[in-house]
């Protein structure tokens, strides 16, 4: 039987296999020696292994000698794996150092790599700086050489500037006795001024007065109204009473024809009874031939008779129609009128308001004006106070710089003062012209203003700018004077400095002046630094002196801009003055007419009307004056108006007196032709006071006024025309030819004394009252005449109220609900 199994073989080969398993792979690092040892001990073993056979039965010697092999080669294996264990492990160690000490060496290569750019930097930026000081040390070089030629031109400048100096001066003590005068005659003016609001306030009163006699006269014109209002709704009664006692005596005609008719049949019927009962019997023939012819002639008399009554009845119903259609239109025509009337009223009334806010607010602006001009008396004392403190300091720094050009020592710095003195007198120059300019402008504003005694919204227009021109120059003086007191107390500062160099300067001689009898030595130059800036400070002060130069110039040019806008504006108050006293002398003349109509001083003639005509036609005559002189009103307000807006437009535009002058006689032109059209309309209304009572004298009483207005609306349109052409500057002459050739035509048209013409269809030979086109088919042939002559004007207007084509601004449909 076979031994067992050691248990060593078993460990062995678990060894043999832990061995001959695999291993980790090191071809990363180099074999040492102790590795290949290791390796060919593992060789050795492996072989030994191999080369052992199975045990086989043998005698005792020869198993116990084998079992004291297999334990020493056992004992021996264990030594060889303990060798191999430590190798391993010293091998790892080794291993472990290596990799630390390769991070090391890279990590110190890479600090090295870093250190090197660093250096290459610093080395460059060393190498720059080395650059920028030798091109700092070039041009400190080239600066030290400017500062000596800059410090010569300066010591140059200096001479100049100390000569500048004194013509300055000079000038300034000439422009400040300049200012005294101009002073006085301020104060003269504002004396004037005075006086002109003594008689401003003269004139207010007289508008309050004016304004009174307005008001007695409107409520003269609303008791008038009224008592023509109780005399329409009377004539309305009696229209209404005339038509039901009209159709009572139609009822009442009616019946008595038909009791007549009964009668006369009864009559026939009496008179037929008594033929037959006096005559014989006639025969059956006869008889019925009486009786056919009696009733024959009966039917006729019954036709006539119905006829006749027929066309009674239709006259009576069309006399019926005629009085209700006029009684209808007198209605409307007395509501119109009632309506238009209290509108009259509240126009009148609100512009009695409105003269009484303007009243209240000229009061205002006078009271304004009387503070402004005590300001203004308070800001030319403070001037004058100002500049007696001024020259007084002028006088001062003079003696000053006197004392200061005696010592050589400090004349760089006395020239500079000088430089520093001349441009802020040339600017105190300037400011003080440009506030004696601008009170000029200003009394010669206000000049204008009161001169302007015609319109007082242009007064009170021209006050609110003067306040605020005013205040704008209060505002302009107050920091005037504040600059002036800063320029004092640098004044003052700078003389404080002089002194205390003067002091030094002389403490300085008496310590360095001569105690062996040896001379001095010379005062030392200015430095580099302080003749450049020297130099600096003069270059500014010449600019500054430029500066003041170019704000001198361009007052001076807005001054001729307002003197010839002044001018301008007196121009136009002048035109509104002349205006307004031909308006007033039409309104004294009006009145003077109406109350002479209304009184009846001149006796009655044979031919004269009844009075009901004489009512009707002096009503219609008040209305036609009424409206006419409100559209003159409005037509002279508007040429006014447009006389300004084109003189503003030459004025701004720039063109020629010939043009300007163009402009003033087209609107002269069409404001003689007003003056024409108006007078016309008077002498037709006078003419229409001798027309009978008859109702030819109606009908032409109606076209007439349809006539004069559509020639009204004719020259309304022309002159919306020739005020849209006016107000283009391109083509100045074509709107000239067209107002001058039609007042050429109506001036012909009124011209010929020795011939009457009419003005209606424009034919000599007879008037308006006994024209054709007044007869029969009147109507229809005038109103094709007049549309086609005014079709073509009316389609190029259009209105400035609300922009619409085919009517003008004063037939607005939109102008008493809107504007």
């Amino acid at each position: 039987m076979p031994p067992p199994a050691s248990p060593s073989s078993t460990t062995l080969s678990s060894r043999s296999v832990s061995l001959n398993g695999p291993q980790t792979p090191i071809d990363a690092l180099p074999l040492t020696d102790l590795e290949s040892n290791g390796k060919a001990l593992q060789d050795r073993i492996a072989g030994l292994l191999s080369s052992k056979t199975p045990s086989s039965p043998r005698p005792e010697s020869r198993t116990s000698s084998g079992s004291t092999h297999l334990v020493e080669m056992q004992s021996q294996l264990e030594r060889m794996q303990a060798r191999l264990d430590a190798a391993e492990d010293e091998s790892q160690r080794l291993r472990t150092r290596a990799e630390g000490a390769e991070r090391d060496a890279s990590q110190r290569i890479e600090s090295l790599v870093a250190e090197r750019d660093k250096h290459a930097t610093r080395v460059a930026e060393l190498e720059a700086a080395a650059r920028t000081a030798e091109r700092a040390l070039t041009e400190r070089d080239a600066t030290m050489e400017a500062l000596q030629r800059t410090a010569d031109q300066a010591a140059r400048d200096v001479d100049k500037a100390r000569a500048d100096g004194e013509a300055r001066l000079r000038d300034v003590q000439s422009k400040l006795d300049d200012r005294d005068a101009l002073i006085v005659q301020l104060k003269e003016a504002v004396e004037a001024r005075e006086g002109e609001q003594s008689e401003s306030a003269a004139v207010v009163k007289a508008k309050n007065t004016e304004i009174a006699l307005l008001e007695a006269r409107v409520e003269k014109a609303y008791a008038e109204l009224e008592e023509e209002r109780r005399e329409l709704g009377a004539q309305v009664d009696e229209l209404r009473r005339a038509g039901q006692e009209t159709i009572a005596l139609y009822e009442e005609r009616l019946s008595a024809a038909d009791s007549r008719r009964y009668e006369l049949e009864d009559l026939v019927a009496s008179l037929e009874e008594q033929v037959r009962s006096q005559a014989r019997p006639p025969s059956p023939g006869t008889m019925a031939r009486q009786a056919t012819s009696a009733a024959e002639i009966d039917n006729e008399m019954l036709r006539d008779q119905v006829s006749h009554l027929q066309k009674k009845l239709a006259a009576v119903e069309d006399t019926l129609e005629d009085l209700r259609a006029a009684n209808e239109r007198d209605e409307v025509a007395v509501h119109e009128r009632i309506k238009r009337y209290k509108d009259r009223e509240e126009a009148i009334r609100k512009e009695l308001a409105e003269r009484r806010e303007e009243s209240e607010r000229v009061l205002k602006a006078e009271e304004k004006a009387r503070d402004r001009v005590e300001e203004m008396e308070e800001a030319l004392r403070e001037n004058t106070v100002a500049l007696e403190n001024a020259r007084a300091e002028i006088e001062t720094l003079r003696n000053e710089i006197a004392d200061l050009e005696g010592l050589a020592a400090t004349a760089s710095t006395s020239a500079e003062k000088l430089a520093e003195l001349a441009p802020r007198a040339n600017s105190e120059r300037a400011k003080l012209q440009e506030e004696i300019a601008e009170l000029k402008q200003q009394l010669v504003e206000a000049r204008a203003t009161h001169g302007d005694q015609g319109g007082l919204s242009d007064e009170l227009y021209s006050l609110q700018e003067d306040r605020q021109t005013l205040q704008e120059s209060l505002k302009r003086t107050q920091a005037e004077l504040a600059d002036e007191r800063a320029v004092v107390e640098e004044l003052r500062a700078l003389a404080n400095e002089r002194a205390a160099e003067l002091e030094l300067v002389r403490k300085k001689l008496n310590r360095d002046a001569p105690v062996n009898g040896f001379e001095s030595r010379p005062p030392p130059s200015p430095s580099k630094h302080d003749l450049a800036a020297a130099r600096d400070e003069i270059t500014g002060l010449k600019h500054i002196v430029q500066e003041l130069q170019k704000e001198n110039a361009a007052s001076a040019q807005r001054l001729r801009s307002l003197e010839a806008e002044n001018k301008l504006l007196l121009s136009e108050t002048e035109q509104l003055r002349e205006d307004m006293k031909s308006l007033e002398e039409d309104v004294e003349r009006s009145i003077a007419r109406e109350e002479a109509m209304l009184s009846g001083e001149n006796p009655p003639s044979p031919s004269t009307p009844s009075l009901d005509d004489i009512q009707a036609l002096q009503r219609s005559y008040k209305e036609l004056k009424t409206k006419y002189e409100t559209e003159g009103e409005q037509l002279r307000k508007r040429l006014a108006d447009v006389e300004m807006k084109s003189a503003r437009q030459i004025h701004d535009v720039g063109t020629s007196p010939y043009e300007s002058g163009m402009d003033t006689e087209k609107i002269t032109q069409l404001n003689k032709e007003i003056g024409e059209l108006e007078s016309l309309i008077e002498s037709k209304v006078h003419r229409s006071l001798g027309v009978s009572a008859e109702s030819q004298a109606d009908v032409t009483q109606i076209y007439r006024e349809d006539e004069l207005e559509r020639e009204v609306e004719r020259l309304r349109d022309k002159l919306s025309r020739s005020q849209k052409k006016s107000s283009k500057t391109d083509l100045p002459e074509d709107p000239m030819r067209r107002p001058a050739s039609s007042a050429s035509t109506l001036s012909s048209n009124l011209g010929q004394t020795g011939e009457e013409v009419c003005e209606i269809c424009e034919r000599p030979g007879h008037d308006i009252f006994t024209c054709d086109l007044l007869k029969e088919d009147a109507p229809s042939r005038m109103s094709s005449r007049l549309s086609t002559v005014s079709t073509d004007d009316m389609s190029e207007v259009i209105c400035e109220d609300c922009e619409e084509r085919g009517h003008t601004a004063a037939n607005c449909p939109n102008s008493l609900d809107v504007f």
